[in-house]
């Protein structure tokens, strides 16, 4: 089924899961649909409960630049608390889907296609 999507979304995609807690060996596949500058911000809590609320979460920032076909990934210093925080992403270029894998283990990653 044909879909429209804006150029410049970064589109996140996961396994399905049957509850929030279920564990995946598969990467978070992000989707980037170029023709335009585009950022996203990637948000993970524990799933269960409220300790979100006293700042227990995680922020991953993705930013594409359309002109030099390069997607930056930033992890922002939050609360160690929050366990799984996603490290390992498959950045599909659409509409070709151009896939390259990427660990985030430093603080900041560039992906050039």
């Amino acid at each position: 089924m044909p879909i429209y999507v804006k150029a410049g979304t970064i589109l996140p995609v996961d396994a399905v899961r049957q509850y929030t807690a279920e564990q995946t060996d598969q990467p978070l596949t992000i989707r980037v649909y170029p023709g335009k500058d585009g950022k996203y911000t990637l948000y993970k809590d524990d799933g269960t409960s409220m300790h979100y609320l006293r700042g227990d979460y995680a922020l991953t920032h993705f930013t594409w630049n359309d002109k030099k076909k390069t997607l930056t990934i930033a992890k922002e210093n939050g609360n160690k608390k929050v366990e799984n925080v996603q490290t390992l992403f498959a950045i599909e270029l659409m509409p070709g889907k151009q896939v390259k894998q990427v660990r985030l283990d430093d603080k900041v990653k560039q992906v050039v296609f």
